[in-house]
């Protein structure tokens, strides 16, 4: 089995794929990231928002407490690419990083933090506080718009993966990854007789275990038992490869091994290393917990770019 970062140039996407399983995918945008000298064209007072033009022809939206004037320059980073007919969104509260360190623009009286886990480096972290700095003053300086400095999410991905081969690829000619769409195209998915179901909304996700297909020889409660733990990993699989975030709700077939189902399903969360909070079961038996978002879910991109 094959273990390999993938990048489609031509459609802008990069990813994992582990033990021939895509693992997650994302797309890149040019602009993500960027940090940039933008020029105020636009306000709403009343909600303290801007309209921003960042590159020419291009205009990113941005909510702040400080109060800018048409014409001001501003300093930040497009931290969401445009979608949906919304405009990109930008923010003052810039990000820099390094293998080791990291930096926000605010608060001014924080220097750079080690990462957890890495190597302490004087020169990365005068590096950042110096880069810092030096952005902050270009807020005076013309012209603008300006791109100040350039991120890529790509770069980055790969350059944190340094165990795995990089192979150039087509996402529409390579079979694990259609075979991945096929699965995100349904909201149903067979893993031998059980289904799940998934149904995405805007800020909750709900998982329906059916067993409606599968039969067994043993007693009620131990065959729902292991119908349960058996669709665990393709639970947690698909909780990743979707990239979803925010709450989730599941409705397992009943149990009485609680405790049980939760400590392995703990074990399935964390082997796919996503970052969660178990809340358990609620009195009517669903099992519900939050994750930490990661940017929009991938079914919702891949509709979005018309490939589901």
């Amino acid at each position: 089995m094959k273990s390999y970062i993938f990048v489609d140039k031509e459609n802008k996407a990069y990813g994992k794929i582990i033990d021939d399983k895509l693992l997650e995918m994302f797309f890149y945008n040019e602009d993500l990231g960027n940090i940039y000298r933008a020029k105020v064209v636009n306000k709403i007072d009343a909600i303290n928002a801007y309209f921003l033009e960042y590159e020419t022809g291009k205009e990113a939206f941005l909510k702040s407490s400080k109060k800018f004037s048409i014409g001001d320059s501003v300093i930040g980073e497009i931290v969401r690419e445009a979608s949906n007919n919304k405009l990109a969104l930008f923010s003052v509260n810039f990000k820099l990083e390094t293998d080791n360190y990291e930096i926000y623009r605010f608060p001014r009286a924080k220097k750079a933090i080690l990462k957890e886990g890495k190597t302490k480096s004087k020169k990365e972290y005068k590096y950042l506080n110096d880069l810092r700095d030096k952005l902050e003053k270009e807020e005076n300086f013309k012209p603008t718009p300006k791109l100040l400095f350039e991120k890529n999410s790509k770069d980055l991905y790969i350059k944190n993966q340094k165990d795995l081969e990089v192979v150039e690829i087509s996402i529409f000619q390579d079979s694990i990854i259609n075979d991945a769409f096929k699965n995100l195209k349904n909201n149903k998915i067979y893993y031998g007789h059980v289904s799940l179901i998934f149904d995405e909304l805007e800020t909750l996700t709900v998982i329906d275990v059916n067993s409606s297909k599968a039969k067994g020889s043993q007693k009620q409660n131990d065959f729902f038992d292991k119908v349960n733990k058996n669709i665990l990993e393709p639970i947690a699989y698909n909780l990743k490869l979707r990239n979803i975030g925010g709450m989730v709700i599941i409705d397992f077939l009943r149990t009485e091994n609680k405790e049980s189902l939760e400590e392995d399903f703990k074990k399935q969360l964390d082997h796919y290393g996503l970052v969660y909070q178990i809340y358990g079961f609620t009195n009517m038996g669903l099992f519900e917990l939050s994750l930490k978002r990661k940017g929009e879910s991938l079914t919702r991109l891949l509709k979005e770019k018309n490939i589901l």
